[in-house]
């Protein structure tokens, strides 16, 4: 069974310490890519998190019958990051106006990988 990353949060802050293990390679470009942005580590994996956190899809993605569309197949143990197309029927439109997204009827969303 594996080892779950120690978490340890201080009783005075909003923060929690997660420790992480990287392949040295890695650990090496994380600080390079860090200090080209001009940011500390910690503040490049926090960024990263929040990303992952908002495009991260459970599953595998699987190309759908439409030009761009990428649908998710849900899988244990697997994990990607994008958005899932979307087809969106003429009354959802009418619904979502004039806040829904800017498509027009029978067209659809690109997925992003």
């Amino acid at each position: 069974m594996k080892k779950k990353a120690m978490r340890k949060k201080s009783a005075a802050s909003n923060k929690t310490r997660i420790e992480l293990r990287f392949d040295n390679d890695v650990a090496e470009k994380v600080q390079s890519l860090a200090d080209q942005v001009g940011v500390s580590v910690n503040q490049l994996m926090q960024g990263m998190a929040r990303w992952m956190i908002q495009y991260g899809i459970v599953g595998e993605p699987r190309k759908g019958d439409a030009e761009g569309q990428v649908m998710n197949h849900e899988q244990e143990g697997c994990v990607w990051f994008g958005k899932e197309s979307r087809f969106f029927e003429a009354w959802e439109l009418k619904e979502m106006e004039p806040y829904g997204p800017e498509v027009t009827e029978g067209e659809w969303g690109k997925g992003e990988l």
